[in-house]
């Protein structure tokens, strides 16, 4: 049984009106506007999955910070995308609609597999995207050439 009661699109407002008018007045479809800060949080760690179907995308910061509240990622399967992801989401065919619509169908009707992406995505963002593991890093890369110059 799917649990799926509706579809939530933050959006700038002329994206936002070009939207609406595709989905021609769907209830399941609520329009919330752009977020940002705590709104935009709160939308991201109730959501039951995160879509993303751009067309390009170089290192999508939406996608992890889906990630980091341990919401499961759907995305196109464009380079940028799934390099973000290191196989802890869901992909579909870049411009694939049908795939696109498959891939979504299985999502809403698997919950457990859905559920796990999300605990599998917030530990890649832990482990490569946590800002004071990259700062510890790099610090480790400075002091080391640092010593490597000063022989």
């Amino acid at each position: 049984m799917c649990f799926y009661t509706s579809l939530v699109v933050p959006a700038e407002k002329g994206y936002m009106e070009q939207l609406k008018a595709l989905a021609k007045g769907d209830s399941r479809i609520r329009f919330v506007g752009y977020k940002t800060g705590k709104a935009l949080d709160e939308l991201f760690a109730h959501a039951y999955l995160f879509c993303q179907p751009s067309i390009t995308e170089g290192l999508p910061l939406t996608v992890l910070e889906a990630m980091s509240f341990g919401t499961p990622v759907f995305v196109s399967d464009v380079p940028g995308n799934v390099e973000a992801m290191h196989r802890s989401g869901f992909t579909f065919e870049n411009g694939n609609i049908e795939d696109l619509t498959n891939q979504l169908q299985y999502l809403l009707f698997h919950k457990d597999d859905v559920r796990a992406s999300g605990l599998s995505g917030k530990r890649v963002v832990d482990a490569f995207f946590n800002w004071d593991k990259i700062v510890d890093r790099t610090e480790r890369l400075y002091q080391l050439a640092k010593k490597k110059h000063v022989k």
